[in-house]
C-alpha cells in the first residue's frame, strides 16, 4: 500500500506540478536553434522498454548520420537493460525519477552537448530533466494535454495516428538525423530449435489487465500445439512467477518467469516462434529478428504493433487502447480466437 501510494504522489505531482514548474522556467529560457558540427548528443529516456527497443532505430540512424559523433543515452533503471544491449560500448547513465533533484545535478554535470533529443511523450518529469542538459539544442514532444513542451527549442507533434516509431523518426529529423532504419538489437547468435515456442502472456503497466488473452485460451492454444510437437516456454517478470507456474503446471510448459532480461532475450532468440501479448518483451522479440505474433488486441496495431517484418498482430475490430491513460474499458480481448492465434503461428512453424 506505501508504495501504491508513493507511486499516486509522484503521478499527480507530475501531472499538476509538473506543468507549472516548465512553463515558469521556459520564461528565462531563450530559445535556440540547431547549428554548427555535432560532435556530442544524448538522448533521454527514462523507462518503458517497448519504446527504448524503438528507440534503437532511432540510435542507427544517428550514427549514419553522425558517424564520429558520441552518444550518451540517459534512462531509467526500467529500461537501462534494454539500452546497454544495444550500446554495449556507449556510455549509459541511469537517473531515478524518484529523486528530480539528484537527477537534475547528475545531466547536468555531463558536460556540453550539442544536442539532446527528450523521447518522453508523457511524463512531465523527463521534459524536466532535458532541460537541465548544458545543451546548444534541445527537442521533444508536444503531446496534446500534457503540457510539456515549454522549454524545448523546438517541439514535435506527438501523433496517436501513427506508429510510435514514425513519431521517434520526427523527433530525430528536428536535429538533423537522416531516418530509416528499423529497430534492431544485435545478440549472441543462438541456434533457434525446432517448434520451440515462447509464450510471453503478462502485460504489465496501468490496467494491465485490458491487454491480456484469457489463460484458458493460453491453455488450449498450448494443447493444439503440444499436440502438434512444440515445446512451450512461459516468460515473464518476477511477479509474473505464481501465475506463469500455475500456467506451466497446467500445460506442460516451461516456466522461465523472472529471469532477467538478458536470460529472457536468449530464450526469445533461441525460439523458433515468439506468441506475446502487446508489451515490450513482443517488441524486444521483434528487434531481435524473432518469429512473432503480437496478440494487440485491444491496441492498434499500426500504432503499437510490432515493427518486425517476419510480425503478424492480431487486433481487436475496434482498439480502444491508443496512449495507454484512457479510463474507458472498451472492448474485451475474448474477440481474439485461439483459432486465429493457432493459424497465425502456422504461418512461421510448420503445424
Amino acid at each position: 500500500m506505501k508504495h501504491l501510494r508513493t507511486g499516486s504522489l509522484i503521478r499527480n505531482a507530475d501531472k499538476y506540478a509538473g506543468p507549472v514548474l516548465l512553463y515558469a522556467k521556459s520564461l528565462f529560457r531563450r530559445k535556440k536553434a540547431l547549428k554548427g558540427e555535432v560532435r556530442r548528443a544524448a538522448f533521454l529516456k527514462t523507462a518503458a522498454i517497448g519504446d527504448t527497443v524503438l528507440i534503437s532505430a532511432i540510435v542507427s540512424d544517428f550514427r549514419r548520420t553522425y558517424p564520429d559523433a558520441e552518444l550518451v543515452f540517459v534512462c531509467g533503471a526500467d529500461n537501462a537493460s534494454i539500452v546497454k544491449m544495444f550500446m554495449p560500448s556507449d556510455r549509459v547513465i541511469i537517473i531515478n525519477h524518484k529523486n528530480p533533484v539528484n537527477a537534475a545535478r547528475t545531466v547536468k554535470g555531463l558536460g556540453h552537448f550539442d544536442f539532446v533529443l527528450d523521447f518522453g511523450s508523457w511524463p512531465r518529469f523527463d521534459a524536466f530533466i532535458a532541460s537541465c542538459f548544458d545543451s546548444a539544442f534541445t527537442a521533444g514532444f508536444n503531446t496534446e494535454n500534457q503540457y510539456r513542451h515549454y522549454c524545448y527549442d523546438i517541439s514535435v507533434k506527438h501523433s496517436q495516428n501513427v506508429h510510435e516509431l514514425d513519431n521517434y523518426r520526427s523527433l530525430a529529423r528536428a536535429a538533423g538525423i537522416t531516418t530509416g532504419s528499423n529497430p534492431h538489437i544485435d545478440f549472441t547468435e543462438t541456434e533457434a530449435k525446432d517448434k520451440s515456442v515462447v509464450f510471453h502472456m503478462f502485460s504489465g503497466g496501468r490496467r494491465w489487465y485490458l491487454k491480456e488473452w484469457p489463460q484458458e485460451r493460453w491453455l488450449e492454444l498450448a494443447g493444439r500445439l503440444t499436440a502438434k510437437g512444440c515445446e512451450i516456454t512461459v516468460t515473464g517478470s518476477e511477479a509474473d512467477f505464481e501465475r506463469a507456474e500455475g500456467f506451466a503446471s497446467a500445460s506442460k510448459a516451461v516456466n522461465a518467469a523472472g529471469c532477467s532480461l538478458a536470460e529472457t532475450a536468449r530464450l526469445l532468440k533461441s525460439s523458433s516462434l515468439v506468441i506475446s501479448v502487446n508489451t515490450g518483451i513482443m517488441h524486444l522479440a521483434s528487434a531481435l529478428g524473432c518469429s512473432v505474433v503480437d496478440i494487440c488486441g485491444a491496441v492498434r496495431p499500426e500504432r503499437w504493433g510490432a515493427a518486425g517484418e517476419n510480425s503478424i498482430s492480431l487486433a481487436c475490430a475496434e482498439p480502444y487502447i491508443s496512449l495507454g491513460f484512457e479510463e474507458k474499458e472498451g472492448r474485451s480481448m475474448d474477440e481474439i480466437s485461439v483459432n486465429s492465434v493457432f493459424e497465425a503461428a502456422g504461418r512461421f512453424i510448420k503445424l
